[in-house]
């Protein structure tokens, strides 16, 4: 990502994808909170600013009965939206204001066949992250997740949480069930199904091409990754939420963080993030 510990800027822009010839999504935008309501006649909330800090509980797990663990998913707290202005000559809708946790701006325009999110905001606290992006929510009948991504290998399991192209629904699996070195499983683990949504389900992609979130019909939100950002969705009361990440790395979790540790870009009071997400109608 090109940043040391000396720099004053964090640049998470994401690389342009190829032009499509699909026509521009329309969308609507609530002036009061800065918040997109929906998206081609789909209802979308958000953007939410995400500066997920490294979870240091490092959590592992090799014996006893499955524990369901809470989501680690909170996007920053407090947004405050203090100004929305429109510029008729170039069609971008700037949207300012702060969280508790950074300040700045969001950027809303169409691109071609996108809905282009643009946000660049100065961290007002010092965090070490484990996930910087944006978060959308979408109604709970979006819960199909595919994906096509770019991996480290040509070749996955063609059950792998991590294969280069799948799909899952966050209601598809079989209740949890006890692990162990000696307890044959009776399903995947990929497919155990969990209050918010399975394990294959929730489990970052990283490197995506392009991710989609749609209804039964087929309906839905395409996200156009670039094969530099990352998809990680997950589901609660309110619907299913998605976060398209420009920045991920491997976590705290403790047999690998000696070496995942070496990802690590803390921030401080002042660098700023930047990154541009795309989406489209499905």
């Amino acid at each position: 990502l090109g940043f040391t510990a000396e720099a004053s800027h964090f640049d998470l822009s994401a690389a342009k994808p190829a032009s499509a010839t699909r026509a521009a999504p329309t969308w609507a935008l609530d002036e009061q909170t800065g918040q997109l309501t929906k998206i081609g006649g789909i209802p979308l909330a958000g953007p939410q600013l995400m500066l997920l800090p490294l979870n240091n509980a490092g959590e592992t797990q090799m014996q006893g009965k499955t524990k369901v663990w809470e989501p680690f998913t909170a996007p920053c707290a407090g947004w405050k939206s203090e100004k929305v202005t429109k510029d008729a000559a170039t069609g971008i809708t700037t949207v300012t204001g702060t969280y508790d946790d950074a300040k700045g701006t969001y950027q809303i325009r169409t691109d071609g066949s996108n809905l282009s999110i643009a946000y660049d905001f100065e961290v007002i606290k010092a965090v070490s992250p484990r996930q910087v992006g944006l978060v959308f929510t979408l109604p709970p009948e979006y819960e199909s997740l595919a994906w096509q991504r770019v991996g480290y290998w040509n070749v996955y399991p063609e059950d792998h949480i991590a294969r280069l192209v799948g799909s899952v629904k966050a209601s598809e699996g079989h209740e949890a069930t006890s692990v162990g070195p000696r307890d044959k499983p009776a399903h995947p683990w990929r497919l155990d199904n969990l209050p918010f949504g399975n394990n294959d389900f929730c489990s970052t992609k990283h490197n995506i091409l392009t991710g989609s979130l749609a209804d039964k019909n087929g309906n839905g939100v395409t996200i156009e990754g670039a094969g530099t950002q990352h998809l990680r969705a997950w589901k609660d009361a309110k619907g299913v939420h998605f976060l398209v990440a420009d920045y991920s790395n491997g976590g705290s979790e403790r047999f690998l963080r000696g070496l995942v540790g070496k990802e690590d870009r803390p921030l401080k009071p002042g660098n700023k993030i930047t990154g541009t997400v795309k989406l489209r109608v499905k």
